[in-house]
């Protein structure tokens, strides 16, 4: 179930707003020389220690894993990249 808010003139649902959430906590980085023109690559870099690297699948991204990164960060650095061009 999702709960709709009304913010001004627009409907939002919470799932929504989640996403614009965990969207404005990415970063992202530009990388060239891989293909002709640059590309870039939002990801999610959180926590101190050994790297944990999670991989979506495709069509999915990086917020596939949302719900487990604030768990696995009190262990690991988690980095979940958004794969190009499906994230």
């Amino acid at each position: 179930m999702h709960i709709h808010k009304k913010e001004g003139n627009i409907v939002v649902s919470d799932l929504s707003l989640d996403h614009l959430c965990f969207r404005s906590r990415q970063k992202t980085i530009e990388l060239e020389g891989v293909v002709d023109f640059p590309v870039r690559v939002a990801y999610t870099d959180i926590g101190e220690g050994e790297p944990l690297v999670l991989l979506h699948g495709i069509p999915t991204w990086s917020y596939l894993y949302n719900d487990v990164i604030p768990e696995l960060a009190k262990h690991y650095r988690v980095i979940a990249p958004d794969r190009t061009p499906s994230g």
